[in-house]
């Protein structure tokens, strides 16, 4: 369900700025980002108990990773 949300969503704004072609590029990136980062997430997931768990819209993964990067910084 999410490919198909975030893709169309993704198309949409693609095809508004670059056509067809942008709507292509736009969707697969938008998947790329939907197998990959769901991955980088899952230790981070682990260490609060959640094991198994994926969240996997870029718009919640990516701030995510950012938070987890900031808060290593301090330990």
């Amino acid at each position: 369900m999410a490919g198909f949300i975030t893709g169309g969503a993704a198309a949409i704004f693609g095809n508004a700025t670059g056509g067809f072609r942008g709507a292509i590029i736009a969707s697969f990136i938008n998947g790329l980002l939907l197998c990959v980062l769901p991955a980088l997430t899952l230790p981070l997931f682990a260490d609060l108990c959640a094991k198994g768990v994926t969240f996997a819209d870029p718009d919640f993964t990516i701030p995510s990773l950012i938070l987890n990067f900031v808060l290593g910084l301090f330990n």
